[in-house]
């Protein structure tokens, strides 16, 4: 009961991602045995009737993260860093965030919320960036919006989706967007 992930973890001497990896195989087993749907879903709905629900998914999507977040989110606001405050993140499990935004979203207003959330998380012993997207062509080849890290990629809803409550999903997947490449392209929410 060891997946590729666990025993990539386990060569690696990364005995957290390796015990995460074998709970996920384990608890699929036992629902498999006992006929029951596994409540770790590749994809998990978004609905106007579950708003406290539509939250928990995202928390549980943000805490599975180990190591780093990377978010993408042209439209990233300040629900964005209310949720990542919300998810009570664990500074052993994740050491950086890192938010990739469109430059038409970030205000004055904004960067003084940035100031304090990097700050607070910093005092937790998160390192917090945010850059922002000022190349058109960048900009209208990124669609959908994602959550990356060491062990896990997610496509997501918009939080101010999420928040509203209108139908959508958030999918595991194993697809990842270039995202060094594009935070390398972006500036700095300060610059």
């Amino acid at each position: 009961m060891i997946n590729e992930k666990a025993y990539a973890s386990m060569l690696k001497d990364d005995f957290n991602n390796f015990l995460i990896e074998r709970e996920r195989v384990i608890i699929a087993k036992i629902a498999q045995l006992l006929g029951i749907e596994d409540f770790r879903k590749e994809s998990r709905l978004i609905s106007p009737n579950t708003p406290f629900s539509n939250k928990k998914i995202l928390w549980d999507t943000l805490r599975e993260c180990n190591g780093y977040i990377h978010w993408v989110d042209k439209y990233f606001s300040k629900a964005g860093l209310e949720t990542i405050i919300e998810a009570t993140l664990d500074a052993k499990k994740v050491q950086e965030i890192k938010i990739l935004m469109s430059s038409e979203k970030v205000d004055d207003k904004f960067r003084k919320l940035f100031m304090k959330f990097k700050t607070e998380l910093g005092n937790q012993g998160i390192k917090c960036e945010l850059r922002m997207i000022t190349d058109s062509k960048l900009k209208s080849d990124i669609h959908d919006r994602w959550v990356l890290s060491e062990n896990c990629a997610f496509n997501v809803a918009s939080t101010d989706v999420i928040a509203r409550g209108q139908y959508s999903e958030i999918k595991t997947t194993n697809n990842r967007p270039p995202f060094d490449n594009w935070w390398e392209q972006s500036v700095d929410i300060f610059n």
